[in-house]
């Protein structure tokens, strides 16, 4: 008691030079120490009461700056932010973004923080059920007050669920997407610019697109070839320059910069919607059939060399 006592008289004391506009500030040093003394203390304090009641005190007294610490990973983490990378997005901007002056929004912190050192006093001296009570009631205002700020915006059931998907996507548990690589394993294999060309068709049959031209303009610069797909009955004269048709033009060109040729592809959004990993999948396939015709020159050159 005689060291929180003193701690919290040297805060207070502190805090006069500290209270916006600030003329002091504590600096890390300054809350490091105090962070070590109220974890050393905690400690202390913990081994002269009960369990339960010693390990929710301190993270109750400690809520706010508790729960900004542990959001900020969290909401970087789901943003794509580095861990460790300062942003705006802190409990105190938050309440800055809704209108509130530096001075009004420090004073609701500190209100916060007084209520919450109260609870933690209120938990200590009552009974396990009104014990219980007051913490069911403190999680309900913490999950109010998180919500009103804007912090599950991030995590959205429709937002979570996609990023579920696609992580099972790129780990291959979805059958579909083990489906896909075998086809993958199956175009790597093509010994020859037809049987690529069969497995190709399969792999687009299988993406629901309606249409495919593939031109090769560069394999050993000699063979200059054209070959030409469409899916059960498209139309290319009607339906190629309608609304709803999606087309792409995809570049064989591998990191070396060397150019293979260009596949084309057209899927009329009419008959089949676009799946969430079709793009996905045909970029997987554009890098595959770059692999496949690397192998085919290879061998062209390989035979010739034995001839």
């Amino acid at each position: 008691a005689t060291a929180l006592a003193a701690l919290g008289g040297a805060s207070l004391g502190f805090l006069r030079y500290n209270f916006n506009p600030a003329s002091v500030f504590m600096g890390d040093g300054g809350s490091y120490f105090l962070g070590y003394m109220l974890a050393a203390l905690s400690i202390m304090g913990s081994m002269k009461s009960q369990t339960t009641v010693a390990l929710l005190v301190p993270f109750i007294v400690m809520g706010y700056p508790l729960m900004d610490t542990l959001l900020a990973p969290i909401r970087r983490f789901i943003l794509g932010q580095r861990l460790f990378h300062a942003d705006k997005d802190h409990l105190h901007h938050k309440l800055l973004k809704y209108g509130l002056t530096h001075r009004n929004a420090v004073l609701l912190l500190y209100g916060i923080t007084i209520l919450m050192g109260i609870l933690s006093l209120m938990i200590v001296h009552t009974r396990n059920e009104q014990s219980a009570m007051i913490l069911l009631v403190f999680g309900i205002a913490v999950f109010a007050g998180v919500k009103k700020l804007g912090y599950f915006d991030y995590l959205a059931a429709d937002k979570v669920y996609d990023w579920f998907k696609d992580m099972s996507d790129e780990a291959g548990i979805t059958r579909e997407r083990r489906s896909f690589l075998n086809l993958q394993v199956e175009i790597g294999k093509s010994a020859t610019v037809n049987d690529l060309w069969i497995n190709i068709c399969i792999a687009l049959r299988m993406l629901k697109f309606d249409m495919a031209e593939m031109q090769l303009t560069n394999i050993q610069e000699k063979i200059r070839s054209e070959r030409h797909w469409t899916r059960d009955g498209f139309n290319t004269r009607n339906e190629i320059c309608g609304h709803c048709v999606m087309k792409l033009e995809l570049p064989l060109l591998d990191n070396g910069n060397q150019s293979y040729g260009t596949l084309w592809l057209v899927k009329d959004l009419r008959r089949d919607a676009i799946s969430h990993y079709t793009l996905r999948r045909v970029e997987h396939l554009r890098r595959t059939v770059i692999e496949a015709l690397k192998k085919i020159e290879q061998c062209q050159i390989n035979e010739q060399k034995i001839l």
